[in-house]
């Protein structure tokens, strides 16, 4: 099942993510199949102001647990995050 994952970023996170660059990438590594997509949300001026996760777990619970446990969201790097379910019906133009 999916699940989509909105982060708000804490100001001023560049230090936490430059810090934590390394456990983050440690901690992903071997769940990146279990990331269906991932990205930065951008204000207008391109600062990272949150982040777009949608995962691949057998429950919320799960969900909630897989992101909750990344070091930048377990180390400050986000005010709150929200999880709910997500069902695609269009992608990269097509119906699915």
């Amino acid at each position: 099942m999916l699940f989509a994952a909105t982060l708000r970023a804490n100001p001023g996170i560049a230090e936490i993510r430059t810090r934590l660059r390394g456990d983050h990438d440690t901690y992903w590594e071997p769940r990146m199949e279990r990331i269906w997509l991932a990205g930065p949300l951008l204000s207008d001026d391109g600062e990272r102001i949150g982040q777009i996760m949608i995962v691949q777990a057998e429950d919320r619970d799960e969900a909630y647990s897989l992101i909750s446990n990344d070091p930048y969201v377990a180390n400050g790097c986000f005010e709150s995050f929200d999880v709910k379910a997500f069902r695609a019906s269009v992608r990269e133009g097509q119906s699915t």
